[in-house]
């Protein structure tokens, strides 16, 4: 699946197209602290998994509790730019948002 333009073409890829394989289902998480709905049932939310063609196991995976009728693409795009920001944040040292000085 293509989830959106890239900035760096290849001889391969002309169009920098950002592309993977992905894999979302419906799950119930299971954990002691979250909280059960009144009949006691765990909430629902989609687990996605991001599965690289070539790679042997799944690379990236989340859950969201995005409303059931997102689309896929949808899902993928939020899920991609998430991780974008996690890996900006984690490399900028003690102050989030702020990268390191020149």
């Amino acid at each position: 699946m293509t989830w959106r333009q890239g900035s760096k073409t290849t001889k391969h890829n002309p169009h920098a197209d950002m592309r993977s394989r992905f894999l979302a289902l419906r799950v119930r998480p299971a954990n002691r602290t979250i909280r059960r709905a009144t009949d006691g049932s765990l909430p629902e939310c989609r687990l996605l998994a991001e599965w690289p063609p070539g790679a042997t196991e799944p690379t990236d995976h989340w859950l969201s509790t995005l409303p059931a009728d997102t689309p896929l693409r949808e899902l993928v795009r939020i899920a991609e730019m998430r991780l974008t920001l996690l890996q900006a944040t984690a490399s900028s040292g003690p102050y989030p948002g702020v990268g390191p000085s020149p």
